[in-house]
């Protein structure tokens, strides 16, 4: 039933998330790029839908696209599709909430007395669920900062290294600068290696996973 998925607030938001970034990209591409309108138009779709939804697949070296055109696709790496699909990133069910808990929030600082839940699908989301979910951005957040620290450390410069973090979290494959669409990770040293492998398993099981593995209570009776 689509009018049923129709009224779903993250399906809309995440469609509304892919179609205004791919025509943002399309329109960069064809105004600024100076590419065909027809390449514009593929290139911008197909590669913000597939580093939205954490695919790896790609038409063109985005590498090489103008920087407004990089820092929306850097952006794009942060997102990931729904709560629930194969896709990498934070997802956009998370993202939705802590959107409409920071607008709440910035009410409740006019009207500290007003009672004002945060709602998705008209359904009341519990305050534990804003605030663990708050929790795990906060942790994605670190965990890409820290790795970018740690690829910086080995001689990379700075796009190269935020945008590798980014993409090894959110399980995507290309990043830009030194490791875009027309290059690879095989010259990476081995220590180099260890890290992206580290975050790509902390990117799918989402780090929270992992975190509880090495919590010593859960082995405890």
């Amino acid at each position: 039933n689509f009018s049923r998925i129709s009224r779903n607030d993250e399906f809309r938001t995440y469609l509304a998330i892919t179609v205004f970034f791919s025509a943002l990209i399309v329109f960069i591409l064809y105004f600024l790029q100076g590419i065909s309108f027809s390449s514009a138009v593929l290139d911008g779709l197909f590669n913000t839908v597939s580093i939205i939804t954490t695919t790896g697949f790609f038409t063109a070296n985005f590498s090489q696209w103008v920087p407004l055109a990089l820092m929306l696709i850097f952006f794009l790496m942060f997102s990931g599709a729904m709560a629930g699909s194969a896709s990498g990133g934070i997802k956009t069910s998370r993202l939705l909430v802590a959107a409409r808990s920071s607008r709440y929030e910035s009410r409740r600082m006019i009207h500290p007395d007003a009672f004002i839940p945060v709602r998705i699908d008209s359904k009341r989301v519990a305050r534990s669920t804003v605030h663990n979910l708050l929790i795990f951005i906060t942790i994605y957040l670190i965990t890409f900062c820290a790795g970018a620290l740690l690829i910086s450390f080995m001689g990379y410069d700075i796009i190269t290294s935020f945008s590798t973090s980014a993409s090894m979290l959110a399980n995507i494959g290309p990043g830009l600068g030194t490791f875009g669409p027309g290059s690879s990770y095989v010259d990476m040293a081995a220590a180099g290696k260890w890290i992206l492998s580290s975050l790509m398993l902390l990117g799918r099981v989402e780090i929270l996973g992992v975190i509880i593995l090495f919590t010593g209570s859960i082995y405890r009776r």
